[in-house]
């Protein structure tokens, strides 16, 4: 099927991107953990030096290579298009991390709360955002809808698994090298918990809207959507 491309709905992407990536930023800078969708980069971060954005781009392109592998010879080209979300992400995080370098690290537990609380908040809103945009699957959820796909299981049951791995395979190997938990702490379980949360909450409230936006838009370019 093809449906028209507009410039409203490639604006709500972009932005989408930049305030998960802020999201995640407020999180790291908490110190209590971050959300599942940055755990391994951000491990890659703690245990390396790497810088955030880089680790992102890294992560993001390998699990377009693990699709890859996994579909072979059922491999789209258009899958391809997943590096440019990828790498656009990335540079949203190396922003975003400098945005809240600006900030001192919160020490009260409180502030360190509030921190976790503003991740989830706005990293939630870009979320629905980009979600509600509908251009380019983000390679962290093109990976989990092939594996769902391949398995003949839910999107969002291969979702909690995947989450859970991520955070598994981040939270090994900061114990691993740097002998704590790392990128893996109370602030991912309340980030997974109501990160889902939030974005039930603004497509409630503003989800007509958005598409009233995108419906009165006119249409820039044809793409295609699988």
């Amino acid at each position: 099927m093809r449906e028209r491309l507009k410039p409203s709905r490639l604006v709500a992407y972009v932005a989408g991107l930049l305030l998960l990536a802020l999201g995640i930023a407020a999180s790291m800078r908490s110190n209590l953990g971050s959300s599942p969708v940055a755990s391994v980069p951000f491990m890659f971060n703690l245990t390396t030096g790497l810088e955030m954005g880089l680790a992102t781009i890294m992560w993001q392109s390998f699990l377009v290579l693990l699709q890859f592998l996994i579909l072979r010879r059922n491999f789209k080209p258009w899958i391809l298009l997943q590096l440019i979300t990828g790498f656009l992400f990335g540079y949203c995080n190396t922003f975003a991390g400098w945005i809240f370098s600006l900030f001192p690290a919160p020490e009260s537990i409180v502030m360190r709360l509030v921190f976790t609380c503003i991740g989830f908040a706005v990293g939630g809103f870009g979320v629905w955002l980009y979600s509600s945009a509908d251009v380019i699957n983000m390679p962290s959820e093109g990976i989990v809808a092939v594996i769902a796909e391949k398995l003949g299981k839910p999107f969002h049951i291969i979702k909690i698994y995947f989450d859970v791995t991520s955070v598994i395979i981040a939270g090994v190997c900061c114990l691993i090298f740097i002998r704590s938990l790392g990128s893996v702490g109370i602030g991912t379980v309340i980030i997974s918990i109501m990160l889902g949360t939030m974005v039930g909450v603004y497509s409630r409230a503003w989800g007509d809207k958005l598409k009233g936006i995108f419906a009165k838009d006119k249409s820039l370019i044809k793409a295609k959507s699988e």
